[in-house]
């Protein structure tokens, strides 16, 4: 008598394993993503807060210079001229932290419009839609104290 597998059995066993795998890698990379933003998120709330301390200090309405902030943030953020920007590892996504001349300070997340996958994390970490939508990117807010 033969012990082990017939071929159908071994091929029904590779047929299971690679719908489950199908199934779950979709997810997987949203969770990845969503982790990944969720950095950017924290950092951001934490970046906004210590400038509205920062203005609240000092007087002044507007911030270039990290080391006037009582955080420490990741290399990461920087000032590209209008705003503070964070890009995490998901490609067409990035944060920025707006100062408004009125001392006002927001988070948001940015996504391209060629990128769904952009678009599922900046919506499950902000609004559900865009508050703002210009030539190829969507804006999301994620964080506006008042």
């Amino acid at each position: 008598m033969k012990r082990g597998f017939t071929l159908i059995e071994v091929l029904v066993v590779v047929l299971i394993i690679g719908i489950l795998s199908a199934v779950a890698l979709p997810n997987y990379q949203k969770a990845l993503a969503k982790s990944r933003a969720m950095e950017g998120v924290i950092q951001g709330r934490a970046l906004v807060d210590a400038i509205q301390r920062y203005q609240l200090e000092s007087g002044e309405a507007n911030t270039t210079d990290i080391d006037n902030l009582d955080i420490g943030l990741s290399d990461k953020w920087v000032w590209s001229g209008y705003v503070w920007a964070y890009r995490p590892k998901i490609e067409g996504i990035y944060f920025e932290v707006r100062e408004y001349n009125t001392g006002r300070v927001s988070l948001w997340c940015v996504a391209s419009n060629s990128s769904d996958l952009a678009q599922y994390v900046c919506k499950s970490v902000g609004e559900k839609e865009p508050s703002e939508i210009r030539e190829n990117t969507k804006y999301y807010k994620v964080y506006d104290p008042k």
